[in-house]
């Protein structure tokens, strides 16, 4: 029987690979969100995973893991899922998250404008800026297109504009 992260996860339970070096936690958690179709979150990626020596991972293993690759760059959290994707970017800290409210897809685009903005009205209120998080939530392109997605008035979901 298949376990919900199983879904997420093209991998099969554990990678073997030529080399005889047994792969690293790090290494696992990277490989399974390269491959992942979707955000997962570390429980998911737990789930993915399977020990070297039998034995079952822990979580904070996972989340020592995802910190290391927060740090180089390799993977961003998705703060309002609570979920982790892997990113290519030059600058992470300019990426803006496109996540589709139907299908849970999440994609993001480098920004240099709007980050440039940011910094720049941040710096007018004395603000130092020291992790930046953009995530957007709509409708990726397939959902859009596809009859079966409800039609939701996005006005209605904003909040009203302040009275200045």
């Amino acid at each position: 029987m298949e376990t919900s992260s199983r879904r997420f996860c093209s991998l099969p339970s554990r990678q073997c690979g030529s080399s005889d070096r047994t792969p690293s936690v790090r290494d696992d958690v990277l490989t399974v969100l390269t491959n992942a179709r979707l955000p997962l979150s570390a429980y998911d990626i737990l789930r993915c995973i399977d020990s070297p020596d039998g034995r079952t991972l822990a979580p904070p293993t996972i989340y020592r893991a995802l910190s290391k690759l927060m740090a180089e760059g390799l993977v961003a959290r998705l703060e309002s899922r609570n979920a982790f994707v892997h990113i290519r970017a030059k600058n992470p800290s300019r990426l803006v998250f496109c996540i589709c409210e139907q299908c849970g897809i999440a994609q993001s685009v480098e920004n240099e404008a709007s980050s440039r903005l940011i910094d720049k009205n941040a710096d007018s209120l004395g603000f130092q800026v020291r992790r930046r998080i953009i995530e957007l939530q709509g409708l990726c392109s397939d959902c859009q297109s596809c009859p079966a997605t409800p039609v939701r008035s996005t006005t209605q979901s904003l909040p009203p504009q302040a009275i200045k």
